[in-house]
Formats: C-alpha cells, structure tokens, sequence
C-alpha cells in the first residue's frame, strides 16, 4: 500500500505541475487557462483520494477494490495528460517558440523542490508516523507549494522585490530585466531559419510580435528578433546583443512599419478609407487601446486617444477591426522582411479599394 500512496502523490504532484506550468506560459490565454484548470480539478480530485483512504482498510478484500479503484483513476488521469502536453505544444508552435527546453526547465525545477521539502516530510511518515491523515495532508501542501512557487517564480520573486526595494526602483526594473531573461531564453528557437519560413507563417509571427508589442519578455522569444534588421540597429546603436535589447529593437521596428500606414501629412488621426490600416494597428498595439475590453477604463487625456477610442466603440465592429488588422499586418509583414514597394494605403487604388472592401465586412 505504501508504494502505491507514493505513486499516486508522484502521479498528484506531475498533474498539478502540468496544469500549474500551461497557466504561467501565457497568463492571458483562455485555452491555457481551461486546460490548467482542468488539470488542477483532476490533481484536487486526486488529493482527496488519497486522503480518504486513511486510516486504510485492513480487510484484505477492501484492500484489493482499493487498489483496482486507484489503478482506474491513474488510467483517467494519464488520458488527461497528452492533451495537456499538446496544447503546450501548439501554443509554443504559435508563438514560434521551442517547447521542450522551455518545459523541461519548468519540470526539473519543480520536481527538485518538491522532492528537496517533500522528502523530508515522507521521510518523516516511513520512519515515525506512518501514512496517517494529517501526515499526508502535510506531505500533499509541501508538494503543492514547492511546485506552485517555482512554476509561478518569476512573479513571486517580482513581488518580493518591490516589497525589498520598493525604495529602489531601477533595481527593480534591473532585476526585473534579468529575471526576464532567463525565462525567455529556453523559449527561443535557435535553429529556425526566418529566409526559409513561407509568406502565412511570416505573417503569423507578425501578428504575434505586434499582440506582445507591451510584454517586451513575450516580445524577445519571438524569432523575429532575429531579422538583420534588429542587428543593424543593434551595431549602428552600440547596443548589447541580448534578448531583451534584441526585442527593444523590434518594438522600433515595428512601430515605424506601422506609422508608415499612416497617411502623410493630414494630421494625426481620421476615419476615410486611407487610414485603416494605420488606425487598426496604431491604437491598439502601439498605444494599447483595449475599444471593446468590458473592464471599466479611465477615459484618455489626450483628444486624438479619446477620439479614436470613441471611433472604435461607435463606428468599427470589432469584426471589422479583424480584418482591417489582418490585412495591415500583411503590409507591416512585408516591410520588415523586405519586400514591400510601398506602405502608405494612399499610395496604390488597389489598397484603397481592399480597404472600402474590408469596411463593409
């Protein structure tokens, strides 16, 4: 009985870990969340087996259920684990990020601290006490917290600092950099070639740096980092050749790509046709106006902020915002990889009419 309660804390700590690790990859992502929660309902469900059968049954017969019943409920349980996996996967292929350093760093860190405080108290229950209630209860929150604090350390350790140097801000911001980039850099994927990627896929990682254009830590696993562009920016700036410095230097990018949508010489904003593109991308990700978040927001201070935002509530349907951001992000894709003739909408009737054509989607 003694080595299946060990199996069946090992199999608790590995689903809670899985369902702990996809929340922390991307704390915004719906998808990550629903598959996190679902591992973490699974690891409490467990919890509470394991926990019920103690003081355990002496009746042989009881004994023998007991074991079939914990045998079923593993089985379940490992049909819930491949699709963790794989959702991982493909939020990491979407992100063009590299999985396995990534998730590995996060597995061996928790089962480390798990087993370093965890096998104390273990140690504890073989020698002294044996597998009573309150023992395993203890041995189940020491897992649970060894592996919560290490998958979650990046914001433990962040508000831990401003409590220590709530005084120091550029120490914060320092640390905060370093911490940073050390998450970031198992997600980069060293081996992919951006000259051998096809149009579609170029776009999507794109649209992605332009979607992390405020998370510079999201920004640096991005492979567009590695544009030579970034690096002639990098030499003719003196820069450091880092992950973090490489991402300062693809928000530039970006947002010239952007700017360039914007019609020349009329001013900061307008609704014609001609400025679409430019507005679509512009306030949302460069500036980081959220139009259609239900959270109560405080309205801007600046009049062409507070216009657009009005604009994008009472004109724009957020579907409609879609396809204008699709299609601008195509034009930005192009300019950073070299390829466009030009990117102010005014200056092709083609543009202006694929603009009109997206108005009335």
């Amino acid at each position: 009985m003694a080595a299946l309660v060990t199996f069946e804390i090992l199999f608790f700590g590995l689903t809670l870990w899985l369902g702990a690790y996809l929340i922390s990859r991307d704390a915004k992502n719906m998808r990550l969340w629903l598959a996190g929660l679902g591992l973490f309902a699974y690891a409490l469900l467990e919890a509470s087996f394991i926990l019920s059968t103690y003081p355990a049954p002496s009746i042989h017969p009881l004994s023998l259920g007991l074991i079939g019943w914990t045998c079923l409920r593993l089985l379940i349980g490992c049909m819930l684990l491949p699709p963790g996996l794989l959702v991982a996967r493909v939020d990491a292929r979407e992100q063009g990020e590299v999985l396995l350093p990534h998730i590995l760093r996060a597995f061996d860190y928790s089962f480390f601290t798990a087993l370093l405080f965890g096998g104390q108290v273990t140690l504890v229950i073989i020698l002294v006490t044996g597998p009573t209630f309150p023992m395993l209860l203890l041995l189940l929150a020491t897992v649970t917290a060894s592996i919560l604090a290490q998958v979650f350390s990046n914001s433990v350790v962040t508000w831990l600092d401003k409590v220590a140097f709530a005084t120091f801000p550029q120490l914060q911001q320092a640390r905060a950099e370093l911490h940073s980039t050390a998450d970031t850099l198992p997600r980069i994927n060293q081996d992919l070639d951006l000259d051998a990627l096809d149009e579609s896929e170029f776009i999507r990682l794109t649209r992605r740096a332009l979607s992390h254009f405020g998370d510079l830590s999201r920004l640096a696993a991005n492979p567009l980092t590695k544009l030579p562009a970034v690096r002639t920016r990098l030499l003719t700036h003196n820069g450091r050749d880092d992950v973090l410095e490489r991402a300062t230097e693809l928000k530039a990018l970006l947002t010239e790509s952007v700017v360039r949508l914007k019609p020349r010489d009329k001013g900061d904003f307008g609704t014609s046709d001609e400025w679409r593109y430019y507005n679509a991308l512009y306030f949302p990700y460069i500036v980081g106006l959220k139009p259609y978040s239900s959270r109560v927001q405080q309205s801007p201070s600046d009049p062409v902020l507070k216009e657009a935002l009005a604009w994008f509530r009472n004109q724009v349907p957020e579907r409609t915002l879609y396809n204008w951001q699709s299609a601008a992000t195509k034009l930005v894709a192009q300019d950073l990889r070299g390829g466009a003739t030009a990117l102010a909408p005014e200056a092709s009737p083609a543009t202006n009419k694929k603009t009109r054509t997206s108005s009335r989607a």
